[in-house]
């Protein structure tokens, strides 16, 4: 056990703790560090004015310099909006969690995917990973070839 509480209260008040591994810091542009990450790949790293969090509580609008939050994540649409552009990028994204600690939102996800991705692109990947769900060894690699299974329909569901 440390001696002081300098992990959970950093001296330098850049520096920001996290439950996902050591204190980070902070972007001073009054910009929402975003980091979209699932097991298997890194999914997105943007700078948002605002994000759109699918909650299981309901959707949830985070702004800069918000006052930390753990979110349970449902599956739904990710929305980050930054001034500089005219449309917002689109996320959908599976069941998960957010740690949102004043202008860092990391988002771990089960599974991410960037709404503008071609429907044929995402068939492609359900098909293949049913065929690895059928060669599948163990019941936790089935369980999570099933659950990417589920995330592909939804997108597909969600595209038209």
């Amino acid at each position: 056990m440390p001696e002081t509480d300098d992990f959970l209260f950093p001296n330098d008040p850049n520096l920001l703790p996290s439950v996902f591994g050591e204190p980070e810091p902070s972007p001073l542009n009054n910009k929402i560090k975003v980091k979209i990450i699932s097991p298997s790949y890194p999914v997105a790293e943007l700078a948002a004015d605002r994000v759109l969090l699918p909650s299981v509580n309901g959707d949830i609008m985070i702004l800069p310099n918000r006052a930390p939050i753990i979110l349970t994540l449902r599956p739904g649409r990710l929305i980050i909006y930054n001034n500089d552009k005219k449309e917002p990028m689109n996320f959908l994204v599976s069941k998960g969690i957010a740690e949102i600690r004043r202008n860092l939102c990391p988002v771990l996800a089960w599974a991410g995917q960037e709404i503008n991705m071609k429907s044929e692109r995402i068939r492609e990947r359900l098909t293949n990973t049913q065929k690895m769900l059928s060669e599948a060894k163990s019941d936790l690699e089935r369980s999570e070839l099933s659950e990417l299974i589920d995330f592909f329909k939804f997108v597909l569901k969600e595209l038209g």
